[in-house]
């Protein structure tokens, strides 16, 4: 899976996820992909992060959200 695509994946997977989504979950379950570990995983979460399209919320644990922004 190309890197854009992966990242465009996590997004709308944080985005449509009706729970809060931790970075291990998501890259737990991306990587049962053809093609994706969970380093790259990681990569596409951080490159988001960058880019203000996710933002991590710590709470008892470290989650995933869309920014208040852009919802």
């Amino acid at each position: 899976m190309e890197f854009e695509d992966l990242k465009q994946k996590v997004f709308e997977m944080v985005a449509t996820s009706q729970k809060k989504v931790t970075p291990g979950d998501l890259a737990r379950t991306l990587a049962r992909l053809p093609g994706v570990n969970k380093q790259e995983v990681k990569e596409a979460i951080s490159a988001l992060v960058s880019e203000k399209k996710l933002i991590y919320t710590y709470t008892q644990h470290t989650w995933l959200e869309i920014p208040p922004d852009m919802k």
